[in-house]
């Protein structure tokens, strides 16, 4: 896994939500805010709070479908948009220190 990467569990979630992203419409509304179409259903993102209208983005640090939508249309990096908890650096830093045993309190 190489600094700059996603870990497994972010790829695998923005490649399904890329997937899902494919059939919604994106509409630029200026000043860094856009509009996209799922169904009947219309969600505000902003790329520079890294917020959507279903809130998932927020929640989860990953990009949701609707953000994905805009983020591909914009021609933007979608590692770019993903919370750094979720790279490689972070995971290594994660197990980077020894794990200590515990004595068994009985």
């Amino acid at each position: 896994m190489k600094d700059g990467q996603l870990t497994e569990y972010a790829k695998k979630e923005v490649d399904e939500r890329t997937g899902e992203s494919r059939f919604f419409y994106a509409t630029a509304c200026g000043g860094g805010e856009f509009e996209v179409r799922d169904a009947h259903v219309n969600f505000p993102i902003r790329l520079s709070t890294r917020s959507c209208g279903c809130g998932k983005w927020q929640i989860s640090g990953i990009p949701c479908k609707h953000a994905l939508r805009v983020i591909y249309d914009q021609r933007l990096n979608p590692i770019d948009f993903v919370s750094p908890f979720f790279k490689s650096a972070a995971y290594k830093l994660t197990y980077a220190d020894h794990i200590h045993p515990m004595s068994d309190p009985t």
